[in-house]
């Protein structure tokens, strides 16, 4: 192998860690029952969920670096979608050392959803469901939609709950509730704030 050749496969050699910690690009989909539950879990990045008018629900966005696999199961009445990290270390596994993991969902409009994440954003719009349950340790949970039951949880953050468009108290968490006719957010059967940081 003479000089220029080495030279090559050492710059060859230098870009492959680069390409190999490319985010991963994602591109699922599955059928489902309308009002199936689903249920996601992401440590790290975001969590985006928005409603359609089809039984499938479709997977988009990317896996973050360091992330082992995105992990879907289920079809019919439940699906379980899961970010999955390599063993070892932090948050689940070794969250901590791997990038943000962006999920794109889409569901039937009547889905109910569970929803988890760690340093993880959740934004739920165009739901219109007998139940949301929405649970993040220090992200922003924000929520458009018409749902009976509604179940937020935090550790972390600070922010304001909004009634139809009106402030109405602060939670220590970023939470915003947008519903309109015909069920506004006082008809709602149960809203349950769960919270263990400091608020305002």
């Amino acid at each position: 192998m003479n000089r220029k050749t080495s030279i090559t496969a050492l710059l060859l050699a230098g870009l492959l860690p680069i390409a190999a910690l490319a985010a991963t690009p994602i591109d699922e989909t599955r059928s489902v029952n309308p009002d199936a539950r689903v249920s996601v879990e992401n440590v790290k990045g975001r969590i985006s969920v928005t409603a359609w008018d089809r039984s499938e629900v479709h997977i988009g966005g990317s896996l973050g670096d360091g992330v082992e696999r995105l992990e879907v199961d289920g079809g019919g009445d439940h699906l379980d979608i899961k970010v999955r990290y390599p063993q070892g270390g932090g948050w689940f596994g070794g969250g901590n050392n791997a990038g943000p993991s962006r999920l794109e969902i889409k569901v039937p409009r009547a889905a109910v959803l569970d929803l988890e994440g760690v340093s993880a954003d959740i934004d739920v719009s165009g739901i219109d469901s007998e139940a949301l349950e929405a649970e993040s340790v220090s992200g922003n949970v924000s929520v458009d939609a018409r749902v009976r039951d509604i179940s937020v949880s935090s550790v972390s953050g600070t922010s304001g709950i909004t009634k139809e468009g009106r402030p109405s108290g602060s939670v220590p968490m970023s939470l915003t509730v947008w519903t309109g006719s015909p069920m506004p957010i006082e008809m709602a059967e149960r809203i349950r704030i769960e919270t263990s940081g400091e608020g305002t």
